[in-house]
């Protein structure tokens, strides 16, 4: 730690992020329907919670009238 003696206090400059995870519960579960691997396993990996770091749909229409 250093010190000086003009600078009274000094703390870390810190940046928090949003993460986004859905809230469907087969998400992190496994097995439900007797396989070996995570219930969305195509879903995590493809790196789709990565992206919904950064857009989660927001204003998108997939299917309408």
């Amino acid at each position: 730690m250093q010190t000086d003696p003009d600078v009274e206090f000094a703390q870390l400059d810190q940046v928090a992020r949003a993460q986004f995870v859905p809230n469907d519960p087969y998400f992190s579960s496994g097995r439900t329907w007797g396989q070996n691997y995570g219930d969305l396993y195509g879903v995590t990996n493809i790196s789709c919670p990565a992206a919904w770091d950064i857009a989660n749909g927001s204003g998108v229409v997939v299917g309408g009238d």
